[in-house]
């Protein structure tokens, strides 16, 4: 797992997959395995939502655990 910090965004990667927040509550879900050019959002996908679910669990625990002088 990692996390990342891009302007207005914040994305955390687990796996194959990418998951970013956009700073106005956006959602992004990246399949990095089927569309490593990040050119579908799979977000609003009903086969994507255990994957959705588990990566907002990880953006949660790193917002929590990481400063807030980000």
């Amino acid at each position: 797992t990692s996390c990342e910090i891009n302007g207005s965004s914040f994305g955390v990667r687990a796996g194959s997959f990418k998951y970013v927040r956009l700073q106005d509550g956006g959602e992004l879900l990246y399949d990095l395995a089927t569309d490593p050019d990040e050119q579908v959002d799979r977000a609003a996908d009903p086969e994507y939502a255990d994957a959705l679910k588990e990566l907002r669990r990880l953006h949660r625990r790193w917002l929590k655990e990481t400063p807030s002088d980000r």
